[in-house]
Formats: structure tokens, C-alpha cells, sequence
């Protein structure tokens, strides 16, 4: 296992270890993979497969975090591995010349390749090329579910360019408004709009997301069908690297519901005090006349 230090005295930190499969059926090929593996100290537990079918097997009964494949092998190639091997991380090597060949299996799913050389040095470029491999699958990943929460989420989601052009809803927005996506996207949240707030009111909610601040408040708005409902939003902008503002995301929850129990609540404080001066001033004549006698 390779330890990195750190120059503060900190604790080291231990790489990661990697379950990695290469199907190679050239011996002298295997051999040169083992001594790469071993001389450049790799974080790897690998285990190699001589054929298509010892890949089939291997795949079915256990994970690995990276499959390594040539292309020509004796009873397939590499894409029946890539068919094998499905969401794990994959690279390929191929011999010179068959740069068509890479292309096409980038395109089936592999997610990277290299040329073999006579010299074998392409096996230097391996680790960081499987790395890459690994690290783009977890971003994927990471992204799948970000993006399977936003559009499973029960508040609305609404992101717009810089200008104010929606580029994203999520279903929840579509199924509140009434508004498909393809009715909105290219266009301003003000179809939203009310009427009912001042432009006052949405001059400050620019100025404080272009400022780089999060605007929350409560806006009423308008559906596709007229209704009016209440949301509880929060505009936030979106920064690039260079914390430059590239987009706004609202997160929106409807709070119609909530608004109405609030009014029939004041109603209801207001009546009791309307009715409780009634009482008092009822009461208030015969006690006077009572203390006066």
C-alpha cells in the first residue's frame, strides 16, 4: 500500500486499494502486468482472466472496482467484456493501428483505452489511466443521485441562467403549476407572477441573489390555470471554479395550505376579540347598574 505524507507532520494518508481484473490471454502480457503491478508499488488486489469466459465467471461472483481488458482475446474480444462487466469502470488496450477499434469501444462503454508499444511502456500510463476511470464512475454516480433526488423531491425545483432563463423543472414544479416543462424551459419565472406582490418586491429579490446572497420569502403566484398558491422560496445563485455566477436554483414549497389555516386563524382571533368587547360592554351596563344601587 503507498503511503502519501504530508510536510505538516500530519498522520499519513493511506491510498485506496482497488479490486482490479485484467483479461489478458498473452502470458508474456500477464507477467508484464504482475512485474508493472509490483515494481510501481500499485494499490491493487488483482486477479486476471485468460479468456472471455474465465471474465464471465469471475464478473458473476465477485466486484471489482476497475476491469482491465486487451481487445483481441481467444474466444471474444473486448466487447464481450465490456458487455460483462456493465457499470465497472473499464480500459481497454489495443495494438497500434486500431484507433478505429478505441473509438468505437469508448462508444459501447469503455471508458478509456491505451496503444500497446513493444516496450510495454503503455503500462507506466495504466494506474493513472484506471484511476481516471474509477474517479469519473463515482462522479457519474455522484450525479445520478443528485439528480434522482432533485426530481423525486417534494418541493419545486426551477434553475435559470444568469438572465433569468429557466433551463430546468423538476416534475413536482410541472404537476404544481400545471406547466410542462417544455412550456417553460427558455423562458422567465415572472409567467408565475401574481400580479398581487410590487415590482419593488422583485427588484429586491435580484439585486440580492446577483449580489451572491440567497433570497428566502414567501411569493404568491399563479398556475397554469389561474389558481393562485403560496410559496415558501429560496433563490440561491450558482458559482463556477472561479466563483464567478453561472446560475440560480429556487427550491420552492407550496404553503397554500398553511397560508389559508394562518387566515382562518386571524379571522377566527379576530371575531372571539369582536365578540369578547360584545360580552364585556353587555356585561358592563347591568354592573354599573347594580354598583350603583
Amino acid at each position: 500500500m503507498i503511503d502519501h505524507h504530508s510536510h505538516n507532520g500530519t498522520r499519513p494518508v493511506a491510498a485506496p486499494r482497488y479490486r482490479v481484473l485484467l483479461v489478458e490471454d498473452d502470458v508474456v502480457d500477464q507477467l508484464a502486468f504482475k512485474r508493472a503491478v509490483r515494481e510501481m508499488s500499485l494499490p491493487w488486489d488483482y486477479e486476471i482472466a485468460g479468456s472471455v469466459a474465465e471474465a464471465r465467471d469471475r464478473l458473476e461472483s465477485a466486484g471489482y472496482d476497475a476491469v482491465v481488458t486487451d481487445y483481441a482475446l481467444g474466444d471474444g474480444n473486448a466487447f464481450d467484456v465490456i458487455d460483462l462487466a456493465h457499470k465497472t469502470p473499464l480500459v481497454f488496450t489495443t495494438g497500434a493501428g486500431d484507433e478505429e477499434v478505441a473509438v468505437r469501444a469508448m462508444k459501447s462503454g469503455a471508458d478509456d483505452y491505451l496503444v500497446k508499444d513493444h516496450e510495454r511502456t503503455y503500462l507506466k500510463k495504466l494506474p493513472i489511466t484506471v484511476e481516471n476511470a474509477i474517479r469519473r464512475h463515482q462522479a457519474e454516480a455522484q450525479v445520478r443521485k443528485l439528480t434522482r433526488a432533485v426530481e423525486q423531491s417534494p418541493a419545486s425545483v426551477i434553475i435559470t441562467d444568469t438572465e433569468g432563463r429557466i433551463e430546468y423543472v423538476n416534475p413536482k414544479f410541472s404537476s404544481l403549476t400545471g406547466y410542462g416543462a417544455e412550456e417553460v424551459l427558455g423562458k422567465n419565472p415572472r409567467i408565475l407572477r401574481s400580479g398581487e406582490h410590487p415590482r419593488q418586491f422583485y427588484e429586491q429579490l435580484w439585486s440580492t441573489v446577483l449580489a451572491g446572497n440567497e433570497w428566502r420569502g414567501e411569493v404568491h403566484n399563479k398556475k397554469k390555470n389561474g389558481e393562485l398558491f403560496w410559496e415558501l422560496s429560496s433563490i440561491s445563485p450558482v458559482r463556477d471554479r472561479e466563483g464567478k455566477i453561472t446560475h440560480f436554483v429556487a427550491v420552492k414549497e407550496d404553503v397554500t395550505q398553511m397560508k389559508q389555516l394562518e387566515e382562518e386563524r386571524e379571522r377566527l382571533i379576530s371575531e372571539l376579540d369582536a365578540f369578547s368587547h360584545t360580552v364585556a360592554h353587555d356585561l358592563k351596563n347591568p354592573l354599573s347598574a347594580l354598583l350603583g344601587f
